[in-house]
C-alpha cells in the first residue's frame, strides 16, 4: 500500500496527501485510512475533513510516520495541530473547542491553483479566507459545470466532481470581480500563516487573557478596564474570569474571539503572543477589578471654581453603574464645597450628575431677574441655587429647622417623613433645606447602618398569627398580605426557608379548603337543579349554565363533579321519561 512513497507540499492538507499517496498505490483513501487509523477512533466517512483538524485522535502519527518516511512534526504541520497545540490546556486536543465554527466541511478551492498544482491547500478549510491571494479570485464551494456541492466524502480521487466528473482545475471562462476587502484577507492569512507554524510554544488561557486586558488597557488607558472592553465588544466578566481560572470547566480564547480582537486593535498575533507581560501588570489584574484611575477629577461648577479646595472631591463609593439604556457610568465622587455630583462616561469625560451646571449655563440671566416663582427651571435646581446664588426674602434659611433637618438624618429618618412634617409651607421650602450644603454633606459622609438582626423566633410566632388573622377574615393568603402585617419585606420572606415553608403550608391548606366548599355548594347547586326540574328533561350545558362555569374548566379542577353531572343529568332524565309514560 506505501510501495511509492511521496512528499508532500509546504501548504498542502493531509487529507490532500494520503488521497494523493492512495492515488499513486492504486487504492483508494478509505483502506489507506483504516490502515493507518487509531485503535481508539472510528472514522465515519462523512468526517473525513476531521483529519486535518485532530490528526492524533484519529490517526496512529507513529505509524504513519513510520511508513510514509515523514518526520511527526512534517505530518502535523499539514493540519492544524499546531494552531490547536498552541492554545490547547487539555492533554487531548480533541478536547479543544478553539476552533470550532472555523473549520470548513465542505470542500472549498481555487481552480487556477488546481491547474497548477493538483493537490488541495490546508487554508483552504479555514471560515473567512474567502480569496485565493495569488489569483486575486473567489474560492468555489461547488463544481463549476453542474454547480453541486462538494462534501469531503465525495470527493473523487484526482479532485474531480463526484457527480460529472469533471477535474475542479477547469479554469472558468470569465473571472469573478473581486469585491473582499483584499488587505484583510492578506492580514488573516498571515495571522493563519503563524498559527499553522511548527512551534512548541503554548499559552494558557490565563495567559492569553492577561494579554488581551494589557492591550485593551495600552490602547485605552484612560477609561476603565470595563468600558474599554465593551468599546471593543470584549467580554469583560469573560476575560477575567479565565485570568483567575474561576470557570466551572476551563477554556481558552476562541481562535476567532482573538483573531476579531487583534483586527480591531491592528496587531499581529505574532507580536500579541511573543510580548512579556510586566510581573506588576500580571499580579495587579489577578487581584482585583481594575478602574483606570483618572487623574485632575475636580469640581467644575462655575460658582465652585475659586474655591481652594476644588480639587478634593470625595468618593462615593459607587464606581460603576450600568443605566436602562445599557449607557455606563463609574467613578462617582462628591464636592463637599457645593455638592455637586460626578462621574465618567464612557469616553472618560467628566460629567456633573443632577444637572445644576447645565441649569446655571442656560438660565443663568433669569435668577437674577426673576423670582423663583417665575423662573422656568425645575424645583430641585431652583432649590439648589436658592442657597448658593438665588438672593430672596425666601432664600432664609432658620438654622433652628436645619438642625432638626440634620438631628433626623442623624437618626435615619427617611426623606419621605422629613417631607410629611407641618412646617413646610410649600414643596420649594422644603427642597431649600433637602438640597442646603450641610444636609447634602451630612448624607454623603454618613455611612448607612445596619438595623438590628430580625428575631425570627418571634416573627414566626407573629406569621402563625397573621394567618390565623387572615382565615379569619376570609382574606387570601399571599406573601404581600403577611410580610405587611409581620413589618419585613417580601423579598426577607421569600428567604427566610421556615418562615416561606409555613407560607406555602398555609397557602395549600386554604386553596384545599376553598376547593372543597366550592365543590359542595356545587352538589348542592345540581341537586336543587334537579329538584326544581322533576318531570322535564335537562340537557348537560343547561346544567353548566346554570351553574355559571365552562365544562372544560371544571374538568380540570373538579372531573368527580363533571361526572357527577353526567350521570345525574342521565338517571334524571330516565325518571322524567318513565314519569311520561306513566301519565
Amino acid at each position: 500500500m506505501y510501495l511509492i512513497r511521496l512528499k508532500p507540499y509546504s501548504d498542502e492538507s493531509l487529507s490532500s496527501f494520503l488521497s494523493r499517496l492512495a492515488y499513486a498505490n492504486g487504492v483508494s483513501l478509505i483502506p489507506l485510512l483504516k490502515d493507518a487509523s487509531s485503535p481508539d477512533y472510528t472514522l465515519r466517512t462523512d468526517r473525513i475533513y476531521l483529519i486535518d483538524q485532530y490528526p492524533s485522535l484519529i490517526l496512529n502519527i507513529s505509524y504513519l510516520s513510520k511508513r510514509t518516511e515523514l518526520d511527526k512534526e512534517e505530518i502535523y504541520t499539514l493540519t492544524f495541530y499546531y494552531a490547536i497545540s498552541k492554545f490547547v490546556h487539555s492533554k487531548k486536543e480533541s478536547h479543544s473547542r478553539i476552533l470550532r465554527g472555523l473549520i470548513r466541511k465542505e470542500f472549498c478551492y481555487c481552480p487556477h491553483c488546481l491547474d497548477e498544482a493538483n493537490y488541495l491547500r490546508l487554508q483552504w478549510g479555514i471560515v473567512g479566507l474567502d480569496i485565493c491571494l495569488k489569483h486575486q479570485c473567489y474560492l468555489r464551494h461547488t463544481c463549476l459545470k453542474c454547480h453541486s456541492s462538494l462534501p469531503w466524502s465525495t470527493l473523487l480521487a484526482g479532485n474531480c466532481c463526484p457527480l460529472c466528473g469533471i477535474f475542479l482545475g477547469t479554469l472558468p471562462r470569465n473571472k469573478e470581480q473581486v469585491v473582499i476587502n483584499i488587505p484583510e484577507q492578506q492580514w488573516l492569512e498571515r495571522q493563519w500563516g503563524y498559527l499553522l507554524q511548527c512551534s512548541d510554544a503554548s499559552y494558557s488561557p490565563e495567559n492569553v487573557a492577561q494579554k488581551i486586558m494589557h492591550v485593551i488597557h495600552q490602547q485605552s488607558p484612560h477609561l476603565s478596564l470595563r468600558d474599554a472592553c465593551n468599546q471593543l465588544k470584549m467580554d469583560y466578566q469573560e476575560l477575567l474570569q479565565q485570568i483567575r481560572g474561576t470557570h466551572t470547566r476551563k477554556r481558552s480564547v476562541h481562535i476567532s474571539t482573538l483573531l476579531n480582537f487583534l483586527s480591531q486593535t491592528t496587531t499581529d498575533i505574532s507580536s500579541f503572543l511573543s510580548n512579556e507581560l510586566p510581573l506588576h501588570w500580571s499580579n495587579y489584574i489577578e487581584s482585583k477589578d481594575v478602574i483606570a484611575i483618572d487623574q485632575g477629577a475636580t469640581c467644575i461648577a462655575p460658582w465652585c471654581i475659586f474655591d481652594p479646595c476644588k480639587d478634593q472631591l470625595c468618593d462615593t463609593g459607587t464606581s460603576y453603574k450600568k443605566l436602562k439604556n445599557n449607557r455606563v457610568r463609574r467613578k462617582y465622587s462628591f464636592c463637599p464645597q457645593c455638592g455637586c455630583i460626578y462621574y465618567f462616561d464612557e469616553q472618560g469625560q467628566q460629567k456633573e450628575k443632577d444637572g445644576y451646571i447645565e441649569a446655571f449655563n442656560t438660565f443663568q440671566e433669569e435668577w437674577r431677574q426673576l423670582t423663583p416663582e417665575h423662573w422656568r427651571g425645575s424645583l430641585k435646581h431652583i432649590a439648589f441655587f436658592r442657597t448658593r446664588i438665588i438672593s430672596t426674602v425666601d432664600s432664609f434659611v432658620d438654622q433652628t429647622l436645619l438642625n432638626r433637618f440634620q438631628q433626623a438624618v442623624l437618626e435615619h429618618m427617611t426623606l419621605n417623613h422629613i417631607k410629611s412634617w407641618s412646617c413646610w409651607k410649600s414643596e420649594s421650602h422644603y427642597l431649600m433645606y433637602r438640597y442646603h450644603i450641610t444636609i447634602l454633606r451630612l448624607k454623603h459622609n454618613l455611612k448607612k447602618s445596619l438595623g438590628p438582626r430580625l428575631n425570627f423566633t418571634l416573627k414566626r410566632k407573629e406569621l402563625k398569627d397573621a394567618v390565623e388573622q387572615i382565615k379569619m377574615r376570609n382574606e387570601s393568603i399571599t406573601l404581600q398580605n403577611l410580610a405587611s402585617r409581620i413589618h419585613i419585606s417580601v423579598a426577607t420572606l421569600r428567604s427566610w426557608k421556615e418562615g416561606y415553608d409555613l407560607y406555602l403550608e398555609a397557602k395549600r391548606k386554604q386553596v384545599s379548603e376553598v376547593h372543597q366548599a366550592r365543590t359542595s355548594e356545587l352538589y348542592i347547586q345540581i341537586k336543587r337543579l334537579l329538584s326544581d326540574h322533576q318531570g322535564k328533561t335537562l340537557m348537560i350545558k343547561e346544567v353548566y349554565a346554570h351553574l355559571n362555569v365552562r365544562q372544560s374548566y371544571l374538568i380540570k379542577i373538579s372531573p368527580d363533579v363533571t361526572f357527577f353531572i353526567s350521570e345525574a343529568v342521565r338517571v334524571h332524565n330516565n325518571q322524567s321519561y318513565h314519569c311520561g309514560n306513566e301519565k
